[in-house]
């Protein structure tokens, strides 16, 4: 199974590489990596996509220290992201 990271590398390569996943990846992330993994994102489950350019960069910054109730529902809701890696990974080895 791959990791997140994996995962996420994997959905950067793509983009790269494919202007139209690129765009649909841009217009509505969710929807983009729901069709390209076949998977179904759950509702209130947030991914952002940015562009750099010559003008702007973006950083992502490591979450701040979670409250017991905030790590409770990441522990919650990791299951989902697993499904996510787990999809690539099928998706990856099919092609």
């Amino acid at each position: 199974m791959k990791t997140i990271e994996e995962v996420r590398e994997g959905i950067i390569r793509k983009a790269s590489e494919n202007e139209a996943f690129r765009s649909e990846l841009l217009t509505d992330p969710k929807a983009a990596i729901e069709k390209e993994l076949g998977v179904t994102i759950p509702e209130g489950f947030k991914i952002g996509v940015h562009q750099d350019n010559l003008m702007s960069i973006n950083l992502v910054l490591p979450p701040a220290e979670l409250s017991e109730a905030d790590l409770n529902a990441v522990v919650a809701g990791s299951g989902s992201m697993l499904d996510l890696a787990s999809a690539w990974n099928s998706l990856n080895q099919n092609s």
